[in-house]
């Protein structure tokens, strides 16, 4: 068994690479917005980078999960 795993791992090893990828050029790379963001119970803050599509995703992401949270649970608890 160990065998067969190691002759596949050399035969994928000589197998030619595949096709290269065109590099973009350095003014297509995204924009990324850094900020840093301190985690619950941390005192170190972390670096977070995203573009500007994830981050509307996040917020988007966070809308929908609060409407249907509320949708689950309309009257608040007393």
């Amino acid at each position: 068994m160990i065998i067969a795993a190691l002759a596949s791992l050399v035969l994928m090893a000589d197998a030619a690479p595949p096709a290269a990828q065109p590099v973009a050029p350095a003014a297509d790379k995204p924009k990324l917005i850094c900020k840093k963001v301190t985690p619950i119970g941390s005192r170190m803050p972390t670096k977070v980078c995203q573009t500007p599509e994830q981050i509307a995703q996040e917020r988007a992401d966070a809308k929908q999960l609060t409407q249907d949270m509320q949708k689950t649970n309309p009257e608040p608890v007393r």
